[in-house]
């Protein structure tokens, strides 16, 4: 977990463009405005000042003005972190302008009064050097702060180091008065990553080999230390590769590898040789000298261009192949889950790693394809989501390079891969690894490999800790081999049929199966046919399953026209189902069926749709064969619907009469006459119908039962 990152005042110490804004030459409005701004911390005063700024920033009239309130903009935004909330302000403010010539000058001036305020009081704090460093490397948004830093980057990477040395020395300091730990861990995370943002973004190789080797001998006890956080560990690793990146002097003897000298940090004795020629202590502890050797691995993972990765060699050994090696052998080692920031840190670097396989020949694969597999095994499920993305994209550039061997006349990769998957089949993160194969390869070619697959998954179903994930996985599948195929009872033999099959059986639990006959349908509405083509339902899950559907059409507005499977009718429904079946379905034994079929009438896609007679004789004759049930949850569940029905009505009532009116207010005595007319002839039957409604429901259903 990353150590947060404080957020104080702007103006936390005095500056001389503040001062000089304040001067008697001044318009007396921006005086209020620097005034007001500068004698609060409270963000809400300083949010309004800002507002202020950009508007006087608008409307001021002289060049010297102007100056004046861009240059007090940019000291605040160097002097706010990025989670200050005027540091967003600032910035839309600030802009439009980046590429103003006197906006650098000015952010160079602000950026030079602030070095000096640290570079030269002793008596800075270290909360004010932590917060302006901090502060810095929130400010590459703006291309002028960005020239800013550049034409300052040796005082602020000066400064930065030494800031970092005092920290190390805390750090390692027994007495505990002197800084806690918290805020030690809070400086060392963001001093860490803004040396590392400066050395990515500037040319730091002017500067002295003294001051670097300094630097690297403290990251070298930052990663040494037992409570420094992983990704201090991280950065520190980092920021040494580029550090001898640069500085092949370093290196005893200058070593074998001369445009490219980290690289001599990967030999078995290049990292102690490397430290020991620069005066640091041994590591004698083989697992602080694995953790060292991964921190490096990180960093050159990162610094190190793609053709070096998969060109160079290590003895015999391609580089690229070796640090997967060492790094998925740390990665599986015993414990290593339980550290979650090294997890994290480690499985970054093996997914930037193998990114670059693509560039391998076929068998130069044979040494580490294997392990490969063995480590998304461990990391595909069950893992913070960072890992299991970070391992997901690991896996998908291993599955692109299988494919382009086979592509090439190899198909050795490509049996592995799935009899590794075939393997897998009893074990939890089966489907995780189901679910990427078909995303990559499709699921046509899955189901060619493991044909049994969605008859394994629907028995999965059954057990109830799996239960859950087979649900996702065969919803998704179900959508991606439908994508795929061209036959659409191909689809339907593998997906649906095998669904419908369980949905007969009584023994099994149905829930689920009537939830993924339903994502069939929402996927493909002719996979009904599959479960009405049968004409009798027998099972009272059939009969929710298709009500399920129909429910789903009727609140997303799909129309299915069903009437032509049934062959005995007196009519249909708005096409879905013919009235004889609602009229018996509506008190049926099962409490869920009736409350569906109340839904089914109830719901609907446009909240203004009308009720016929029929469905309002309906609605009053279900009422009165189940306002009495005991069952606590469905006369929930009908209280629900009844609110549903009311607001439907007023719905329509309100639009009648605003059509009304709306007639009535036409000038057009003709027309008015004729939509009036129109408009009685289409809303008289309807109001009075539900005049009714309201009277038998009240009358024959709802007062009795209160009496």
């Amino acid at each position: 977990m990353k150590p947060r990152k404080i957020v104080g005042p702007v103006f936390r110490r005095s500056c001389s463009c503040i001062s000089e804004c304040r001067s008697n030459n001044s318009n007396e409005h921006f005086r209020y405005i620097i005034e007001k701004c500068s004698e609060t911390t409270e963000c809400c005063l300083q949010q309004e000042s800002v507002k202020r700024l950009s508007e006087y920033l608008k409307s001021a009239l002289e060049n010297e003005e102007k100056s004046k309130a861009r240059k007090l903009l940019a000291h605040m935004y160097l002097s706010c972190t990025a989670k200050h909330p005027i540091k967003k302000s600032v910035t839309r403010i600030l802009l439009p302008y980046e590429d103003n010539h006197e906006l650098c000058e000015e952010f160079s001036r602000s950026m030079k009064c602030m070095i000096q305020v640290h570079i030269k009081n002793e008596d800075v704090e270290r909360e004010d050097t932590d917060h302006f460093i901090n502060s810095l490397y929130t400010s590459f948004d703006i291309l002028a702060a960005r020239i800013a830093i550049l034409e300052n980057v040796h005082e602020l990477f000066s400064r930065s180091c030494t800031f970092l040395n005092e920290l190390v020395e805390n750090l390692w300091e027994r007495s505990k008065d002197i800084l806690s730990s918290q805020l030690l861990h809070t400086y060392l995370y963001n001093t860490t990553k803004f040396l590392l943002c400066l050395s990515q973004n500037y040319n730091t190789s002017n500067i002295s080999l003294n001051d670097k080797i300094s630097l690297i001998k403290s990251l070298y006890e930052l990663i040494l230390h037992i409570n420094v956080a992983y990704d201090v560990k991280c950065n520190s690793g980092h920021m040494m590769v580029m550090l001898c990146s640069t500085t092949p002097e370093m290196f005893p003897d200058g070593g074998w590898f001369k445009e490219h000298p980290y690289l001599e940090l990967l030999k078995e004795t290049g990292s102690s040789d490397f430290f020991r020629h620069l005066g640091m202590r041994a590591v004698g502890d083989a697992s602080m000298k694995e953790l060292l050797n991964v921190c490096l691995y990180i960093g050159i993972s990162i610094v190190a261009p793609s053709d070096v990765l998969y060109k160079g060699r290590i003895g015999h050994e391609i580089i690229l192949c070796f640090m997967l090696q060492k790094l998925i052998r740390s990665a599986t080692s015993s414990g290593i889950k339980t550290n979650i920031s090294r997890m994290m840190g480690i499985s970054k670097a093996i997914t930037t790693l193998s990114s670059h396989l693509s560039y391998l020949e076929v068998d130069e694969l044979s040494n580490i394809y294997r392990q490969c597999l063995d480590y998304i095994n461990v990391y595909i499920d069950d893992v913070p989501d960072v890992v299991k993305n970070n391992t997901q994209a690991m896996f998908k550039s291993l599955i692109k390079v299988t494919l382009k061997a086979k592509a090439q006349g190899c198909s050795d990769y490509f049996n592995t891969l799935f009899k590794w998957v075939n393997d897998l089949g009893e074990c939890s993160n089966f489907y995780a690894i189901i679910m990427v194969l078909c995303s990559e390869v499709g699921c046509s070619v899955v189901l060619q490999q493991h044909s049994n697959l969605p008859v394994q998954m629907v028995d999965d179903v059954i057990c109830s800790g799996k239960a859950a994930n087979v649900v996702t996985s065969y919803e998704r599948l179900m959508k991606i081999h439908w994508k795929e195929v061209q036959s659409y009872e191909q689809w339907l033999q593998a997906w649906v049929e095998e669904i419908v099959a369980r949905l007969a059986n009584s023994d099994e639990p149905q829930q689920i199966f009537q939830e993924l006959f339903i994502a069939a349908f929402k996927i493909d509405s002719k996979a009904i046919t599959s479960l009405i083509k049968k004409q009798h339902l027998s099972t009272d899950s059939e009969i929710l399953a298709l009500l399920g559907c129909i429910h789903y059409c009727r609140k997303n507005g799909i129309d299915v026209n069903l009437s032509g499977y049934c062959t005995k009718s007196n009519g249909f429904w708005r096409n879905y189902l013919d009235y004889q079946t609602l009229n018996i379905l509506k008190t049926h034994l099962n409490d869920e069926i009736r409350i569906c079929i109340l839904a089914i009438v109830v719901n609907s896609h446009s909240s203004t749709e009308v009720f016929s007679e029929w469905e309002l004789n309906f609605l009053i004759e279900y009422c009165y064969y189940n306002v009495s049930v005991p069952n606590g949850s469905f006369r929930q569940k009908l209280i629900s619907c009844t609110k549903k029905v009311m607001m439907r009505v007023k719905d329509v009532t309100n639009v009648f009469e605003n059509k009304i009116l709306s007639a009535k207010s036409l000038s057009s005595d003709d027309l008015r006459e004729k939509l009036l007319q129109k408009l009685s002839a289409d809303v008289t039957p309807v109001l009075t119908a539900y005049a009714n409604f309201w009277k038998f429901l009240f009358g024959k259903v709802l007062l009795p039962v209160r009496q």
